[in-house]
């Protein structure tokens, strides 16, 4: 199944909730050199810092995996806190 754009958005609307683009926190794909990459904004002047550097820029596929690894490992954390696991 190819992923597309379609893909990565639905994933991105979970991750971002009520964020808004431009504002402090939102994340978003970044796309140059044919690939993308996850990105968040960091400042008011619109700074960016790449979520996963070491991926750089990767194909749909690999930022739709990343995203969704993001989101399980967030959902994971979550569930520690809530237990009250170190």
């Amino acid at each position: 199944m190819a992923i597309t754009m379609k893909d990565i958005d639905a994933l991105m609307a979970r991750i971002n909730g009520e964020r808004k683009y431009g504002d402090v926190g939102y994340y978003y794909a970044m796309g140059a050199y044919g690939g993308w990459k996850f990105v968040q904004i960091v400042n008011e002047s619109g700074g960016v810092r790449d979520v996963f550097p070491r991926l750089g820029y990767g194909s749909k596929r690999d930022l739709y995996n990343a995203l969704t690894s993001f989101i399980e490992g967030r959902d994971e954390a979550a569930t520690l806190a809530h237990y009250g696991i170190k």
